[in-house]
């Protein structure tokens, strides 16, 4: 099955500090899949980060994703991700696709 990828950009992340944000994959049962998800530049030379995934409920279609402080210090101020989907027996489908834009941040403890 094809599918053309949403967009959904992530906005509002601070450089060095914890990000997470939940994603619910509306009519698709993630039991048994495996999901992936990084951050690049354009050009997709570098990769900045990888994000944790964290399968909050399979059967609805529902995970969370995270990058810790040290991975967000990292990113640009733009950048790109997309979320690949891995069913159990191996077919690969891009979901969602989109910007990441990150703020500096100024305070370090």
């Amino acid at each position: 099955m094809s599918v053309t990828p949403a967009t959904y950009d992530l906005t509002g992340i601070q450089q060095g500090a914890d990000y997470e944000v939940t994603i619910q994959f509306v009519g698709v049962n993630l039991t048994g899949c495996t999901v992936a998800s990084q951050v690049w530049n354009e050009e997709k030379t570098t990769q900045y980060a990888a994000f944790s995934i964290a399968y909050t409920n399979r059967a609805s279609g529902i995970v969370s994703m995270s990058l810790t402080d040290n991975q967000t210090l990292l990113l640009p101020s733009t950048a790109r991700y997309d979320v690949l989907v891995i069913d159990p027996g191996g077919l690969k489908t891009f979901y969602i696709e989109g910007a990441v834009y990150s703020n500096k941040s100024y305070t370090t403890v």
